[in-house]
């Protein structure tokens, strides 16, 4: 179980320390996204454990990435460049969101490296570690309030492509985790690694259409919310038609560059058995309530604190006329 001692850490870290670590988690933002690289990774979320294969490979600009799962149910995700196709087999379905989904790895913005000092602190740790034979540089990225988790990154020595991931509580408890357990750097890696072995003839393929502007009927108003924590921002805005829902749904995703918290309005009384109040599962924390004849879901890695102070300050409010 990896512990956060932050006091102890911190009170023997040098002041360069952070530039030294935020320059390092630089190169992994390059490499997560240019790195050619094929390798096997477990992904433990709680008590949940799945080993997956990955190929990933930048060429001509453009990211491609195979991913697909050795264990559990099985499932097959597809990037290339922006656009993500999730397979699952056992579902007879094929699922494409033309804005792409989270990759397995971590992709920091901008914007993140700016504000990082902020509201965490980082640690460059002084001993190398070790994770798929290959030595890596550890980083401890430390949250400094209750709204944020804790994270440990292994950035391999060479390329810096992170080799292990930890989410980590405020308790040292080990939430959700990424390992590689094998993994190689080829210069060139065949295109046959990118397409699909699995025959998707007969599946249903399922797509969720955003909605342009001015095609809704309710736009007299929108979702904003009275307060948000310290250093989250408004990235997107989206409304789209999911499957078996007749009305748009409002999507707001809210990031502070690391973590990231999606909140979802939906225009209908839902089930009696919709998410109300909070659950979790590993690293992943929900909150639902219903406000009016809408159904709000918030979802995040983050701690409980963050999704249900989100939920609760969320309000429909008049929308501004175009000038």
């Amino acid at each position: 179980m990896l512990k956060f001692v932050a006091a102890a850490l911190i009170g023997g870290v040098p002041a360069v320390a952070f530039a030294d670590a935020l320059e390092w988690l630089q190169r992994m933002n390059e490499a997560v996204r240019e790195a050619t690289y094929q390798g096997t990774a477990v992904y433990r979320n709680g008590d949940q454990l799945e080993t997956l294969r990955i190929y990933h490979r930048f060429i001509e600009g453009e990211e491609n990435e195979r991913m697909f799962s050795l264990s559990g149910q099985p499932r097959e995700i597809l990037r290339q460049a922006e656009q993500v196709t999730c397979i699952m087999p056992d579902q007879r379905a094929v699922l494409t969101d033309p804005q792409g989904l989270r990759g397995l790895l971590p992709k920091l913005s901008r914007a993140a490296f700016e504000q990082l000092r902020s509201h965490y602190e980082l640690i460059e740790v002084a001993a190398q570690g070790r994770v798929a034979g290959r030595a890596c540089r550890q980083i401890q990225v430390l949250a400094k309030d209750i709204y944020r988790y804790n994270y440990a990154v292994c950035l391999d020595q060479q390329h810096a492509l992170p080799l292990d991931i930890r989410l980590v509580s405020d308790r040292g408890e080990l939430l959700e985790q990424v390992l590689f357990t094998q993994i190689e750097f080829p210069e060139h890696l065949a295109k046959e690694h990118f397409v699909s072995a699995v025959d998707t003839e007969g599946f249903r393929h399922i797509s969720q259409h955003r909605v342009a502007a001015g095609q809704a009927d309710d736009q007299a108003f929108t979702w904003e919310l009275l307060e948000v924590p310290a250093g989250f921002r408004l990235a997107t805005r989206e409304r789209q038609y999911w499957p078996g829902i007749e009305s748009p749904v409002t999507q707001l995703l809210y990031t502070d560059g690391l973590a990231a918290v999606s909140i979802f309005a939906t225009p209908e009384q839902l089930p009696e058995e919709a998410l109300q109040g909070l659950t979790s599962l590993g690293g992943v924390n929900a909150y639902g309530r219903m406000t009016g004849t809408f159904h709000i879901t918030v979802v995040g890695e983050v701690p409980q604190a963050t999704v249900r102070f989100f939920g609760d300050n969320l309000r429909q409010v008049p929308s501004q006329p175009l000038p």
